[in-house]
């Protein structure tokens, strides 16, 4: 059954003796002061459908660790300990100064919980509540999103070949795994038993036997690592987070952006870089009536130095592709326009094609899109609004990378989007700390 937190205070309350040493505008005395406004006991009441059974630790005690223990990048034991023999700790959970605290494993049972609940990240949330209340974001429509890179949990596991022994369940799924990894790089050579090295990349490659969920990642064409991509949209002038996701390292920005935005209004400006510059996301912003300012990924020319697809004349009334020669041809149903037999005393040639049979282009589904959005990049307007707010959503990664907070403590996506959440939330709460301390009135939050 689910417990609930005292009203009333022990004599030996730590809040009530040593509130004057957490310090103004502490996260700490933030905790101490509203803790129970922030995690009231229904915010998790549909964790513990019946009333049998010991009651849990109070909600508002296991929220108020599992946000210091984020904010701290702590393990379970480590804040476990803390919350045991820091003051501060003690203030803000509303614990007594002689208080012993509860097992490490509380924790994992509160997260296995949330996990498999259908609101996982209700930390998060009542964080973002607080955030809306307080007005304030109000009236700020932009939001600006990026991704980063975080390591995996990966150790290394050893497995050994099947050599005609009986193997267990769990021994048996680790051969398989095993495998599977290295299956991945290798394919059958003349004569049995012998292998190679496979010529090709594995689609989806799964890159750990200790976490199959981890995948290679790499946010420049030089810096590869295996791990995970945490996804942000933030509001670029207060630097706080408005929306999260942790995703495999494979997973494309463009991909995971929707999740990041869908529940803002219309009329949102989304700030994005390149990594955003789908069409597919281009054509979402524009039917749920939101205004990409995100700059397009770079036209390859088919010649470097040549002509690109922006030098070719494209009437979508007419279905006709004009190329810089002034050669006219037909675009197909699907998109592609063919030279051929034009190009071959084309005196541009040189600038367009090497192909022997003429220049081919297909064009994008979203062609539109992408189009207007290379016209859209090369205006002031575009420039100066994008140099001036999309980079800041940097400096909130900067926060929520902090310390040893890119090196992931668990493994698979699920356990550490928990993570990340309950991170953002964290990160969060000191920011609005910062940007003015919050108080809690008859009319709920506000900025003091």
């Amino acid at each position: 059954m689910q417990g609930s937190s005292r009203p009333d205070r022990t004599l030996l309350d730590a809040a009530a003796l040593c509130r004057h040493l957490l310090g103004e505008g502490s996260v700490h005395a933030f905790l101490a002061e509203h803790r129970s406004a922030l995690f009231p006991d229904e915010l998790f009441a549909d964790l513990f459908p019946t009333n049998r059974g010991r009651p849990s630790v109070p909600s508002d005690v296991i929220a108020t660790v599992m946000v210091l223990q984020a904010l701290e990048g702590l393990s379970d034991r480590q804040a476990v300990r803390r919350l045991e023999t820091d003051i501060a700790w003690k203030a803000a959970a509303g614990l007594a100064l002689t208080d012993e605290a509860f097992h490490p494993t509380v924790l994992v049972l509160w997260r296995n919980k949330l996990r498999a609940s259908d609101r996982p990240q209700r930390i998060f949330d009542a964080v973002r509540a607080v955030i809306a209340g307080s007005g304030v974001i109000a009236g700020r429509t932009r939001r600006a999103l990026d991704s980063t890179v975080l390591d995996d949990a990966v150790q290394l596991v050893w497995a050994v070949e099947d050599l005609g022994l009986k193997l267990s369940a769990e021994q048996a799924d680790a051969v398989a795994l095993l495998a599977l990894v290295a299956g991945q790089d290798v394919e059958p050579a003349d004569g049995p038993g012998r292998w190679r090295i496979a010529q090709r990349t594995a689609p989806d490659r799964v890159v750990s036997t200790n976490d199959p969920e981890s995948r290679h990642t790499h946010k420049t064409d030089h810096a590869y690592r295996d791990g995970f991509k945490a996804h942000v949209a933030a509001e670029p002038e207060t630097g706080l987070v408005t929306d999260c996701d942790l995703t495999p390292g494979n997973t494309s920005d463009a991909d995971a952006a929707p999740g990041l935005i869908d529940d803002e209004p219309e009329g949102t400006v989304v700030l994005g870089d390149s990594a955003y510059g789908a069409g597919e996301f281009r054509d979402h912003l524009e039917r749920s009536a939101k205004t990409a300012v995100i700059k397009p990924p770079p036209l390859r020319p088919a010649v470097p130095g040549g002509f690109d697809l922006d030098d070719f004349e494209i009437d979508a009334e007419a279905a006709t592709m004009t190329c810089p020669a002034g050669i006219t041809v037909v675009l197909t149903a699907k998109g592609r326009a063919t030279f051929g037999a034009h190009c071959r005393a084309c005196p541009l040639r040189s600038l367009c094609t090497t192909a022997r049979g003429g220049r081919k282009i297909l064009l994008h589904p979203h062609h539109r899109h992408l189009a207007a959005a290379r016209a859209q990049a090369r205006t002031e307007e575009f420039e100066l609004v994008y140099r001036r707010w999309r980079p800041m959503v940097e400096r909130t990664l900067a926060w929520l990378t902090r310390g040893t907070n890119r090196k992931l403590r668990y493994r698979g996506v699920e356990r550490n989007q928990l993570w990340w959440a309950h991170r953002c939330a964290a990160v969060n709460l000191q920011r609005l700390i910062t940007l003015g301390l919050i108080r809690r009135n008859d009319d709920g939050w506000a900025i003091a």
